[in-house]
């Protein structure tokens, strides 16, 4: 059994699921775990909505209306027409998504955030899995919320691959040849559904995939495989063919955007393939990850992530932070449940960035100003380099405003 999984970059508009079908058809022999993103930035659209539900309700109803539009053309496009059972399914499904904003209003935000976050991927599998049935490849959809079973720490929850494994199991005892189910999703014992971490989907094929003990998982990417730098930005990035599960960890430790951080550790215990291949036909095999590999030649490594939250945080007193005042700092991130890119005291102060969760940062901001004097600085560029010498670097920063510049063991931190 192989586990496929599809991103919202190439799942994007009705032609995007046509061709999906058309490669699904070269795989008529085999029985297929297919795991899905949410549509073409249709989690941005719902992290929006959210801020605009708390700051400007007069935007939330247009805002609602044009993602509810959206879904509902790709369907009609399709072939739905509106007295279809999937047309009916997606008004059903943003009917209860206005009922989770009425009743998890007075919840924290980041539990607010993954009631409603979720229905991105939940929206992109009802398409998919009506689509498929449609065009002869029957299909059975599980729901992950049901399966993935998580603690509760909401943004960010960890797996319980113990529990995972025996509702994993249970679902597929149906014996169907293709199931369709979300990524980046689950729920805690108490059944209120939790994220896995943005971009999370790619961890969840890994889950499924380590469970069922997979014979290959395959992440279908609109790029041709991991680079050592984004080719958008630098002409001369290199794609890399083949690596181990180490070498591979190492590289989506550092950030590497292609292949979420936590992908790697699953498939890495029960020594399953991973092929990240490009989403076209006939199939591109991009960059192939498995045991026995050889190790990574040192190549240099430049890793992008934009829109991050940097904060800059001194003593009220003018006297150097310390190892203390870094731990106080972490366990108020902790309690807003962020997750931290980086922290680090230099030349006085507490360094650290955030990723752009505009409500708990905020509330992180106040909480921090009663004991510190904080800058915050919203929409920066973290750029993580490694094995790269100066002249690098100097190319990175050719034209920017650097902010902060730091070194930790052997990776090179530059916001900007």
């Amino acid at each position: 059994m192989r586990v496929f999984k599809f991103g919202g970059g190439i799942l994007k508009d009705a032609d995007s699921f046509k061709k999906m079908a058309l490669l699904l058809r070269q795989y008529e022999s085999e029985r297929l775990i297919i795991v899905l993103s949410a549509i073409n930035k249709t989690t941005n659209k719902f992290e929006s909505l959210i801020s605009e539900y708390y700051h400007d309700k007069s935007f939330f109803h247009a805002s609602f209306g044009n993602i509810k539009f959206f879904h509902l053309n790709i369907a009609k496009e399709l072939g739905f027409g509106d007295e279809s059972d999937l047309i009916q399914r997606i008004n059903r499904i943003f009917d209860e998504i206005l009922r989770k904003f009425e009743d998890y209003h007075s919840y924290p935000y980041h539990v607010l955030y993954d009631q409603i976050v979720s229905y991105g991927e939940f929206l992109s599998c009802q398409i998919v899995h009506a689509y498929l049935n449609t065009v002869g490849l029957k299909n059975a959809f599980i729901d992950a919320r049901m399966l993935v079973k998580t603690n509760s720490r909401h943004q960010n929850a960890e797996v319980d691959f113990d529990l995972s494994r025996i509702k994993i199991n249970q679902a597929l005892e149906s014996g169907e040849r293709i199931y369709i189910t979300q990524g980046f999703v689950g729920s805690d014992t108490n059944g209120m559904t939790t994220t896995l971490g943005r971009e999370g989907s790619d961890y969840s094929a890994a889950i499924f995939a380590s469970i069922i003990n997979a014979g290959q998982l395959v992440l279908w990417k609109d790029v041709p495989g991991i680079y050592n730098a984004d080719p958008k930005y630098y002409k001369d990035a290199v794609l890399i063919r083949e690596l181990n599960h180490a070498d591979a960890r190492k590289l989506t430790d550092l950030g590497a955007k292609v292949l979420h951080h936590k992908t790697i550790k699953p498939l890495e215990e029960k020594g399953i393939p991973l092929f990240l291949n490009l989403f076209e036909i006939p199939v591109q095999i991009g960059t192939s990850i498995y045991p026995n590999a050889l190790p990574q030649s040192k190549l240099p490594v430049i890793v992008h992530r934009f829109n991050k939250i940097l904060f800059t945080v001194k003593s009220l007193i003018k006297v150097s932070l310390n190892d203390d005042d870094e731990q106080v700092i972490r366990q108020m991130i902790g309690r807003q449940q962020l997750e931290i890119n980086y922290i680090h005291i230099q030349d006085q102060s507490c360094y650290f960035s955030l990723n752009h969760f505009v409500e708990p940062v905020i509330a992180l901001r106040d909480e921090l100003r009663r004991k510190y004097k904080v800058d915050i600085q919203f929409g920066v560029c973290m750029v993580k380099v490694q094995n790269a010498n100066e002249s690098i670097i100097q190319t990175i920063l050719k034209d920017v405003e650097l902010l902060h510049r730091d070194r930790l063991a052997d990776i090179i931190y530059l916001f900007y």
